[in-house]
């Protein structure tokens, strides 16, 4: 479950991260080009999937803990969001493979 909270941050941070007008962007898969070319359809969506996370961080963790380890989250994931992309270290086959390997691992000691 927290793999996919931490999925659906990224999502949100990355769409919102795509459309910025200062951040050095790249079109190298398919979300990127999707969300530099509909600015305005991908703040809306970006900002729905951060606070749909927001409300299942606080429903899986309870009220507090929940807004204090969304926030934890989404301060992690922007910070190497804002520091690995414009070096070109996110790619779709490395997201998907650590993915697969966090959501095994999280149900094998689960």
């Amino acid at each position: 479950m927290v793999t996919l909270l931490v999925l659906l941050i990224f999502s949100g941070f990355f769409l919102l991260y795509n459309t910025s007008k200062k951040a050095e962007l790249h079109r190298n898969f398919f979300l990127e080009c999707w969300a530099q070319d509909h600015l305005q359809a991908s703040k809306i969506i970006g900002i729905f999937i951060l606070l749909g996370s927001l409300a299942i961080c606080t429903s899986y963790f309870g009220t507090r803990s929940g807004i204090f380890g969304f926030f934890v989250i989404l301060m992690t994931v922007a910070s190497s969001v804002v520091i690995l992309a414009p070096l070109r270290y996110i790619k779709a086959w490395t997201l998907s493979s650590l993915s697969l390997i966090s959501i095994l691992l999280e149900l094998i000691w689960k």
